[in-house]
């Protein structure tokens, strides 16, 4: 890419929501010569992709409840005193995936802490990971069987559950339920996306925010088990005093 002053058709998003693709798909297929192009990568790294100038939208999602606080906080950290956009792509649950019926009886993080039980990793950055480590705060000093390298996104944490190389792991729900598996819920979150707002108004960044109300793409992804798109496309700026609705 040629910096970010120079978008011309193409706009890249990073982040770790499979709903990603389907958006991407959307901008495509609208009028006008916009095309859009996922990268997937974990919220943190998103994030560094944006700051580098590598992508025009970071995805990411951590733990902090259905509130944009946690995500706030984090684009804050990372861009102080940049004036930034935050537009929420979706809600989802997060937890743990388990074979159907869930014959482990798997509830907790204590859980993935008794013998036996194979547990697939997260990246480090990834808001998963970020909430595993949270969830075995104070859970003791022991540390969970980890199954094979750590799982490339959501849906290779099912994969992998599906095919019998691990029990459990922490994924979102949609990813679960794509796989036929069982799921824990253990906290819901918000999805949002990060633009910087001096190229909010490009032609290729303006049609992709667009698609969010589409809809085609609300139909789509109101048809995909697992999320909630109900506030979908409502946006916060982020200025250096705080932020504006």
């Amino acid at each position: 890419m040629r910096g970010m002053q120079q978008l011309e058709r193409n706009v890249l998003v990073a982040g770790c929501a499979p709903l990603l693709a389907n958006l991407a798909h959307r901008v495509g297929e609208g009028s006008g010569n916009a095309r859009a192009t996922w990268i997937p990568a974990s919220s943190h790294r998103a994030l560094d992709l944006l700051a580098a100038g590598m992508v025009h939208i970071a995805g990411l999602h951590l733990s902090g409840g259905e509130s944009s606080e946690a995500n706030v906080r984090a684009v804050r950290r990372r861009f102080p005193g940049r004036r930034m956009l935050v537009v929420n792509l979706t809600r989802w649950r997060q937890g743990f995936v388990v074979a159907a019926s869930n014959p482990l009886d798997i509830r907790d993080a204590a859980d993935l802490l008794r013998p036996g039980v194979r547990v697939v990793g997260r990246e480090p950055g990834t808001g998963a990971d970020d909430l595993f480590a949270r969830l075995l705060a104070g859970k003791g000093s022991g540390q969970p069987d980890y199954a094979g390298p750590v799982a490339e996104g959501h849906l290779d944490v099912a994969r992998r559950v599906h095919c019998g190389a691990a029990d459990t792991g922490v994924a979102i729900e949609s990813a679960a339920l794509a796989w036929g598996l069982g799921f824990v819920p253990l906290v819901e979150e918000r999805f949002d996306l990060v633009i910087p707002a001096d190229i909010a108004e490009a032609p290729p960044v303006s049609r992709f925010l667009e698609t969010l109300d589409d809809p085609g793409f609300r139909t789509e992804a109101a048809s995909l088990p697992g999320y909630d798109t109900s506030i979908s496309g409502h946006a916060s700026t982020l200025e250096a005093g705080g932020a504006r609705p």
